[in-house]
């Protein structure tokens, strides 16, 4: 026969106290003298008493539980991002549950639809796209979110991200002031997330304000999350150097930068002596590359943080919640890749 679970009210009558003072005292009520905390934690130990999570959010009707969806579960920098948020839900009293939509809009919307079953509390979200159906179905479900890595646009929600635009243009200012004009803009698909609308605007700005003519051909793109179809992508890039006479190359992400490292040996490019490189989040790749990767640097823990922090603010407002957009400036953390040319 089954032995059934120890409740509260078993423990409140062996410590004879009124159910209400076992329950604060399991939940470490500061009213309750440590005493008596003593007293029944002890009990409750000796009778190997489990919580029921699932009893308690029904009652409360909170589940203790953020949902986030990432891209690409790959890539460092959700990687570095993640363990913030980690350990800043956990500091908070809250658990993650982890999904990865590989930058696929019905995988994403299958995950969203998860959380949303799964009454999490809030979520956290590096959309596939900057607006689309699945952020609608988001802002509909009445949950807390947070919208991650994507600039504000014609869509009222919590923003926290970095500002890719100035990124790009810090980038290629810097690759512009060391002499380089025919610079290769290397990113995911057009459209598909706002960092590669955003990078492209500040990669125009940049040439613009240089007297620099943007060249179209230049500007080059690829998907984000199948390896082998990044490699190829790369290589036909590299390919076409000699023809486009291009210098130096931008990338998206330090994932692509190591692509165009590792496609670069396999054709005998020598970086940074005929190809400077210029990476994007600053991981922990750049320093492991040969030459070491420049890079353009994201405060991820940072990000991680703050977005936790938006969240549980709104979860605790309610309807009183005003959304808020926090932006972070990125730098550029110098390293080896890039080359002065000669005037």
């Amino acid at each position: 026969m089954t032995k059934r679970p120890v409740t509260i009210k078993d423990i409140a009558k062996i410590a004879k106290v009124h159910d209400s003072t076992v329950s604060r005292a399991l939940s470490n009520d500061p009213n309750i003298s440590d005493k008596t905390k003593k007293r029944i934690l002890g009990i409750a130990k000796e009778l190997k008493y489990q919580r029921n999570d699932l009893a308690k959010s029904l009652r409360d009707r909170k589940t203790r539980i953020i949902g986030l969806v990432i891209s690409d579960i790959l890539n460092p920098f959700y990687t570095e991002v993640t363990r913030a948020i980690e350990d800043q839900a956990q500091a908070k009293g809250y658990n993650l549950m982890l999904c990865n939509s590989d930058y696929n809009p019905r995988k994403e919307r299958n995950y969203l639809s998860l959380l949303m079953g799964k009454q999490v509390d809030g979520i956290l979200i590096f959309p596939v796209l900057g607006k689309d159906n699945n952020l609608k179905l988001l802002r509909e479900s009445n949950i807390p979110y947070v919208l991650m890595d994507t600039c504000p646009q014609d869509f009222h929600a919590n923003y926290v991200y970095t500002d890719q635009k100035t990124g790009a243009y810090d980038a290629v200012t810097y690759l512009i002031e060391r002499g380089h004009k025919d610079i290769v803009l290397y990113t995911g698909p057009k459209g598909l997330t706002s960092s590669s609308i955003q990078m492209e605007l500040g990669y125009c700005q940049a040439l613009t304000e240089n007297n620099i003519k943007i060249k179209k051909k230049l500007i080059y793109s690829t998907v984000l999350s199948e390896k082998d179809h990044l490699e190829g992508t790369t290589r036909a890039l590299l390919e076409k150097q000699k023809d486009l006479k291009f210098t130096a190359i931008l990338c998206i992400s330090d994932i692509f930068a190591k692509s165009v490292y590792e496609c670069a040996q396999q054709m005998g490019i020598r970086i940074p002596d005929e190809l400077s490189v210029i990476g994007y989040d600053d991981t922990y790749i750049c320093p492991n590359l040969n030459p070491p990767l420049t890079s353009v640097s994201q405060l991820k823990y940072s990000i991680g943080q703050e977005a936790v922090d938006v969240l549980l603010k709104e979860i605790k407002a309610g309807q009183n919640w005003q959304y808020q957009t926090i932006k972070f400036t990125p730098k550029i953390v110098e390293r080896g890749s890039v080359i002065q040319l000669k005037k």
